[in-house]
């Protein structure tokens, strides 16, 4: 009898030790996540303002967590508050005993806000500083790089592009640094110019921009068969990107009455490009140049069913079926039409910035390279 009375006793005691256990399992299921966590999170899934609560709530808490500081700062950026975000930038930065990693962050908002502020000579001093902190730090460089070049320092950029390209280990990204360097300086020192495209073609013989503005600059000697070899490069590397060489490509081959051989080029890139629109309008143009309006019509019957309302295709197809009147007249309204209905600008797909004077590299607003992507503005 005694032994059953144990038993029950031990089981008693088991049983509540159990429950006790899974109290605290639930209670460490269902305890909060912390404000900062959560704050990531939202930023994540686009909820801007849940996040901005709750990173005001983390800095209330924890003074010392400077990425929510930084992140805080870039909202209330985004609301428009431009003097309190610098506020915010300006109190990290006279901290002192920050980790180097926390600190060189710091300095990058702030060289940015001053920046935006058009505060050049505090923005030049705040980035020279973040590179004597990290000597292996490419961000602030690039940044200081382009605030240099835009402000015709070029002595600092000759100096500071050396020492940056002993440290980028990226041979593409430092193709585009001296890309871009040459492009600011081609029209004043265009033999200058040069030697920063050759640079970079030999760090990455395949970059598109160190390859149009190389052809640039032979087109301008009159060294035509040269810039053409240097665009042609360009089809071959990225076809997809054929829109920024086809200008020039025609432009060169008609000074050189060389149709038939502009004609080829095209012909193998519709092969490579069947669904570019604009490339096939444009191989069937050239036949339409020459004379030949069957092939170009045969040329334009190529495209797909949903191509065929472009309105490129239709204003070609009415060019091309015009048999009286005046018809050159005809032809340059057309084309003057067709100019306004497809102009095409282009959007960064980091900060959103839209321009519409050709294409660029390097966006002044954020710093991001390669980051415009064509886009087909509205019909005017």
């Amino acid at each position: 009898m005694i032994w059953n009375v144990l038993f029950l006793l031990l089981l008693v005691v088991l049983a509540g030790a159990a429950y006790l256990i899974y109290r605290e399992y639930r209670r460490s299921r269902s305890r909060k996540l912390p404000a900062y966590t959560e704050a990531l999170m939202d930023l994540l899934d686009g909820r801007k303002a849940e996040a901005y609560d709750k990173l005001k709530e983390t800095v209330s808490v924890d003074s010392n967590n400077v990425d929510a500081y930084l992140r805080l700062a870039d909202l209330v950026m985004e609301r428009g508050d431009t003097a309190r975000a610098g506020r915010i930038y300006q109190m990290l930065a006279v901290r002192r005993n920050l980790a180097t990693n926390d600190e060189k962050k710091i300095l990058l908002a702030l060289a940015r806000e001053h920046l935006r502020q058009k505060r050049i000579n505090k923005a030049i001093s705040v980035l020279e500083q973040v590179t004597e902190l990290d000597p292996r730090d490419t961000d602030s460089r690039e940044m200081l790089l382009m605030v240099y070049a835009s402000h015709e320092r070029w002595d600092d950029v000759k100096a500071l592009l050396s020492d940056l390209l002993k440290a980028q280990k990226d041979r593409h990204r430092a193709a585009l640094y001296c890309t871009e360097i040459g492009a600011r300086i081609h029209d004043k020192e265009p033999e200058a110019a040069g030697g920063y495209f050759q640079q970079a073609l030999q760090l990455d013989p395949k970059s598109v921009p160190a390859l149009l503005f190389a052809g640039d600059l032979e087109y301008g000697k009159g060294n035509l068969n040269d810039a053409v070899e240097k665009w042609k490069e360009v089809l071959k590397t990225r076809p997809e990107l054929s829109f920024m060489v086809r200008e020039r490509l025609e432009k060169a081959f008609y000074e050189t009455g060389r149709y038939e051989d502009l004609a080829k080029v095209y012909d193998e890139l519709v092969g490579r490009q069947p669904d570019d629109t604009s490339l096939v309008v444009a191989l069937a143009r050239i036949h339409a140049k020459k004379g030949d309006t069957e092939r170009a019509q045969a040329v334009l019957a190529r495209l797909p069913a949903a191509s065929q309302d472009d309105i490129a295709v239709r204003l070609l197809l009415a060019d091309l079926r015009l048999n009286q009147g005046n018809i050159e007249e005809t032809r340059s309204q057309l084309a003057r039409l067709e100019d306004q209905l497809t102009r095409r600008s282009f959007r960064c797909q980091r900060c959103g910035l839209v321009i519409d004077a050709g294409f660029a590299w390097h966006c002044p607003q954020c710093g991001a390279w390669e980051s415009f992507a064509r886009r087909r503005a509205p019909a005017k």
